[in-house]
């Protein structure tokens, strides 16, 4: 059985698609605005305290919308928020 379906798509032009597989993981989103980037790594300020936060090293390898998610072995080194 074919299916056609018009698209804006030229013959022969790439797409990236994300397909999941698997089983689900536990993580957060980090919004893309909270990064800071130097020496070659991705960063956040995670909140630990009421008035404290710590500059946290994430992996960016999974971008999601306008962020990446952060799977939750990493993300609970995020603490209370970004």
């Amino acid at each position: 059985m074919r299916c056609w379906m018009a698209s804006d798509l030229a013959q022969n032009e790439h797409v990236t698609v994300t397909v999941p597989v698997g089983a689900a993981q536990a993580g957060v989103i980090v919004p893309a605005g909270a990064l800071i980037y130097g020496d070659n790594e991705a960063w956040v300020y995670a909140q630990t305290q009421p008035e404290t936060f710590l500059k946290t090293k994430i992996d960016i390898g999974k971008p999601l919308g306008d962020g990446y998610f952060v799977a939750m072995v990493q993300a609970s080194g995020l603490g209370r928020g970004l």
